[in-house]
């Protein structure tokens, strides 16, 4: 494919909300209020059940300032 001349490409700019909220499920970032929680879920998880599960996860690195730049960064 060859182009000649100046080629431009316009993108429209789309907002979209950060929650969304349903009877029984919220999707909204990372608050640095969810680390116990967050911390206490993966720490919590059962052996691998499948191929594609990798099981437990060494959290050791998921310190509260790690979680806090991950929360920031989700925002």
């Amino acid at each position: 494919m060859k182009f000649e001349g100046d080629v431009t490409l316009k993108l429209k700019e789309v907002t979209l909300p950060l929650i969304s909220e349903k009877e029984r499920l919220v999707i909204r970032p990372l608050k640095y209020d969810d680390y116990e929680n967050w911390l206490n879920e993966f720490e919590n998880r059962y052996s691998s059940q499948n191929r594609h599960d990798k099981g437990k996860l060494d959290m050791n690195v998921c310190t509260l300032e790690w979680f806090h730049n991950l929360a920031d960064v989700s925002k």
